[in-house]
Parts: C-alpha cells; structure tokens; sequence
C-alpha cells in the first residue's frame, strides 16, 4: 500500500555541513510515497542555494522559509504545510535507517487505533560511529521508572509479524502498544525525530507549544499525544542521533526544569477531578520538579528562588535530606556560605583521593 502520503516536517538552521544527510535518508527510505517540508528557520549559510542545488529537481522536496524564530515555530510551520496521511519529524543533523517508514507504516496497519509511534535510536558521534546502539532509555530518564517496556505497555509483538517485507530490521525486535497517557506524567518518553503521527492525532494535539522557548516543548506535545489513545513503541533503532555537533542545543538545564515544571502543572490541572494521575505519582512528580528547579537556581545564586522551590518540594515530600540543606544553605549569605562550601567539597575530594590510594 504505497497510496499513504507521509509528510516529513524538517526543520534547519544553518546546517547547510550536514543537510543533506538527513534528506538523502529520507530518500532512501524502502517506503517511496513521502513528501519533505523543509523549514528554514532563517538561515544565515548557504542552505537555500545548497538545497536549490540538489534538490530542485525533485518535487518531493518543499523549501520553506521563515524568519528565525526557533525550531518549535518553525515545526509548526511545518506541521500546516503537511499535505499528508501521516506526518513526520526529522531533525537537520539526524539520519533515518532506510526501513523506518515502512516499519512505522505497518504498524498503524496492525494497529488501527495507535495514533503514534516512535522507536529506539542509536547515538553516534561527529564520525557516524555508534556510541550507543539504543540511547532512548539513555537520554530520558522516565525510563528508570520502568523495569522493562512490559511495565509501560498493554502488549507486543514481534515486530516480524507486523513487518513482513524482512528490509533490514532487527530478527528480534517487538513492537509494544497501550495507553501510556498516565506514565508520561514521570517525563518525556519519545524522542522526536523517531515520532510519526496519523493525520487523526495530529490534528487533536494541533501543534507544539511556542511559549515553551529552549526546551520542553517535545515532551508536551508527546504528552498531549498520549492523551487521546493508544500509541505504539518499536525497540528497533530507526535513527542515528548526532552527538558532538557544536551547534547542537546545549543543556539549557534551569529552562529545562521550569519548562518540565510547567508541562506537568498543565496536564495536572486538565484531570483535576478525574482519577487519570494518582495523587501519590502527582506528589512525586512535583516535587521532583521543584527540587530539580531549586537545585538549578541555587547553581546561579538566586536563593530567593532555591527557598520558594525547596518549600514548594517538601510539601509534596517532606523528607528530602539533601533539599532540606539545600534550603538552609540558601538562607545564609553567600559571603559566608560559599567559602564553607568551597571547603567542605575540598575536604571530600582530599578524602576520596586518600581513600582510593
């Protein structure tokens, strides 16, 4: 069935050193009925004539461009210029494996009512050498509250009874599916260059949220994807994830806590009411997010911040230790707790070094 149309939303700024790697990925997948919807978020660098170049031929390829307005505009900008049955994302320094469409393709298939599906993916360096051949349960830390996929989905199968064509995929690999609407309250769960959505789902969640600026703005909208049935996961890695890239978006770690805060507050508040998050998951939940922004503002001095954060933390839970110092660190001035710190963590290294000599 090649009448799909899947649209790939591909957003790009001033990659044009490594473009083209992406593109060429998608036009090698085994799956052909695909559309590009590149969005050029105001490049500076040769992009638009590297891609005029080299791709200006193939129809198939659409060159967008917008003024810089960051990557979470520019996907939505690409999300309304979709013309297809499923849609896709991509990002400009990832690669896909030749399989992957045709894989998530079969799974929708199997699976009518799945309105999501994303894989696993392998880590590589500036060299295209595999780091790390599943990063996913890596890279986002949700994972660690499950022992194993079969804790977080209803159900598998092997991913060979779903994909019949045999183009290269993992002989072992199971594709899982279920509702996980509840589990993603503990963090993001799918990473954003493996995700294909039907045109269905898509058109529920609508777009990215543009108010949440550096980061975060993945994990909401694979939130709110959640939110409305069942989503599949295939433990197969579809993508190469480009590590080492000076340009990559560096650990804007205080805007990612606020922004992980914000996502988690929102979805709270939709189900006030409902029994959709337990109160015990929710207070957990909050208080780490809490901790995690007291314990990112006490790195930049602001200890206003660090109190009204770790108070907010310990009423969700109360026993913190290391929240609780934190909090009084925070009450006594810098001039007098920065050198107390300072030795403290000099007397620990000296100690540490003693220990292992």
């Amino acid at each position: 069935m090649d009448d799909e149309l899947v649209s790939v939303v591909l957003p790009t700024y001033n990659r044009a050193y490594c473009i083209c790697r992406a593109i060429d990925s998608v036009r090698e997948q085994t799956y052909r009925n695909w559309e590009v919807v590149l969005v050029d978020d105001g490049s500076t660098d040769d992009t638009a004539a590297l891609i005029a170049s080299t791709y200006g031929e193939d129809s198939r390829i659409r060159y967008v461009y917008q003024s810089n307005a960051g990557v979470t505009v520019a996907r939505n900008t690409g999300i309304r210029e979709t013309k297809g049955d499923y849609v896709a994302f991509l990002d400009s320094d990832d690669i896909w494996k030749p399989w992957k469409l045709e894989a998530q393709l079969a799974c929708f298939r199997f699976f009518p009512q799945t309105g999501m599906v994303w894989t696993n993916f392998a880590a590589v360096d500036v060299d295209c050498k595999v780091v790390n051949p599943r990063y996913l349960t890596t890279m986002y830390s949700a994972y660690r509250f499950f022992p194993s996929f079969e804790h977080l989905f209803r159900d598998s199968r092997a991913l060979s009874d779903v994909v019949k064509s045999g183009s290269g995929i993992e002989a072992d690999a199971r594709v899982y599916i279920g509702n996980v609407y509840a589990s993603m309250l503990r963090g993001n769960l799918a990473h954003t260059s493996t995700v294909m959505l039907s045109r269905e789902r898509i058109a529920k969640v609508t777009q990215f949220d543009e108010t949440l600026t550096l980061s975060g703005e993945d994990y909401d909208f694979h939130f709110r994807t959640c939110k409305w049935g069942d989503v599949c996961f295939i433990d197969a890695p579809s993508t190469l994830y480009q590590l080492g890239f000076d340009d990559r978006l560096t650990k804007h770690s205080k805007q990612i806590a606020q922004n992980f805060l914000k996502t988690v507050e929102k979805a709270v508040a939709l189900e006030k009411g409902t029994e959709t998050f337990p109160p015990a998951m929710i207070d957990e939940v909050l208080a780490e997010a809490h901790a995690w922004i007291a314990s990112e503002l006490f790195k930049i001095e602001d200890d206003p911040g660090v109190r009204q954060h770790a108070l907010d933390s310990l009423r969700h839970k109360p026993w913190q230790p290391r929240l609780i110092v934190l909090f009084a660190v925070a009450l006594v001035p810098r001039v007098i707790s920065n050198p107390l710190l300072r030795s403290y963590r000099n007397s620990k290294s000296m100690i540490l070094g003693h220990t292992r000599g």
